[in-house]
């Protein structure tokens, strides 16, 4: 009887630990699944005609850009000042010198212009150049 109670023990403890490493599992797709429902582009705050905003580190332009676009689209012009991570992140205007390394990308909206949206990289590459998009 008590090797058929060891057993049972085991087996008991084998099945709650599968069960926790299941639910851990689960739970960590559920957070995965609810950051990529989240806005890529975050907001902070606005001042004056500048917003300022961040997004995950390794993020592309391409990713957040319809969230600027949807923020903007009412007005004639609309700038926001896009940061990678939230260390540096703030909606000042300008850029105070003390944030400006965290400053991954302008964008600007200009209704009544064409192109109507331009993205530009805030740091030059070490070639000297400025990556640019464009979108209408």
């Amino acid at each position: 009887m008590s090797g058929l109670l060891r057993t049972v023990r085991v087996a008991g403890l084998l099945g709650a630990c599968g069960t926790a490493v299941f639910l851990l599992g689960a739970d960590l797709n559920v957070e995965a699944r609810q950051e990529q429902a989240r806005p890529a582009l975050r907001w902070v705050g606005v001042t004056g005609h500048a917003w300022g905003g961040w997004v995950r580190p390794g993020i592309e332009v391409e990713d957040w850009v319809e969230d600027a676009t949807a923020l903007c689209a009412p007005e004639d012009y609309c700038e926001v000042n896009v940061f990678e991570g939230t260390e540096l992140v703030t909606h000042e205007y300008p850029v105070p010198e003390a944030n400006r390394p965290g400053l991954k990308w302008v964008f600007v909206y200009r209704h009544s212009e064409t192109p109507r949206i331009v993205v530009e990289e805030a740091h030059a590459t070490p070639a000297g150049e400025k990556r640019r998009w464009t979108f209408q």
